[in-house]
């Protein structure tokens, strides 16, 4: 059972995969770093293929050579770093993404784009309590923004403080109803052993991801697959695993 969360969750906020086998039984805390990617493509003009991404990256990286203040900038970069490093299962991007928010940070410390995205990658690296830390400084600064539920709720699953960790997921749910509160609430209706209620919630999630971020729709139809796998539908998760 922990293999098959370590695959499904990321290990860096990493490696989506289509994982080894399911268990239906969890009686140990899960490995597991972002129940779902937090961002989705809002640019019609940008994809995340793995093209995107890399290209995203070089023009965040330009930006800040002439401005290291530019907080939008290195949050491009982070959101953009944390995608990758799922992809190309490589951590050195997430470090770097630390480097360049903590540089803005150095010079604008209330800069709220660094900020939150410092959160994300501190979870991508496991560094829970710091992710707590950051991202409820970060709420401080901008309390409706729902992306702070999420990496607060991610980390104290993570610590396994599943009440705080639910909670943290309806109220992301309840603030913005998107993909990414979708399958934290379906990894929560998962862990109650709900896996009926959780594969329709995925659903809902895959189904409310745009055609233009390929990144996230490839990571909800792998879960989906992961969660039919545990019901024994194994043709239905060959589909969705294609």
């Amino acid at each position: 059972a922990a293999m098959n969360r370590r695959s499904r969750l990321m290990s860096v906020t990493a490696a989506i995969v289509i994982g080894a086998v399911a268990a239906v039984v969890y009686s140990s805390k899960p490995s597991v770093v972002h129940p779902a990617p937090l961002v989705a493509a809002t640019n019609d003009k940008l994809t995340t293929s793995r093209a995107e991404l890399a290209g995203a990256m070089k023009i965040a990286e330009e930006r800040l050579a002439s401005n290291p203040a530019d907080g939008r900038a290195a949050a491009t970069y982070a959101q953009s770093a944390l995608r990758r490093a799922r992809v190309e299962s490589n951590g050195g991007y997430t470090r770097r993404a630390e480097q360049l928010l903590k540089a803005v940070l150095d010079r604008e410390p209330g800069d709220y784009d660094a900020l939150k995205m410092l959160g994300a990658v501190y979870m991508s690296q496991h560094r829970f309590r710091e992710a707590i830390d950051v991202a409820t400084r970060a709420m401080r600064v901008h309390p409706a923004d729902a992306w702070n539920d999420g990496v607060i709720g991610d980390a104290h699953l993570e610590l396994g403080d599943y009440a705080a960790a639910f909670d943290a997921f309806d109220k992301m749910a309840h603030v913005r109803p998107d993909a990414a509160a979708y399958g934290r609430i379906a990894y929560a209706q998962e862990l109650q052993g709900n896996l009926g209620a959780a594969i329709a919630t995925m659903r809902m999630a895959a189904e409310a991801t745009g055609a233009q971020d390929p990144e996230s729709l490839a990571w909800h139809h792998a879960q989906i697959g992961n969660l039919l796998l545990q019901t024994g539908d194994v043709d239905g998760a060959a589909r969705e695993f294609a």
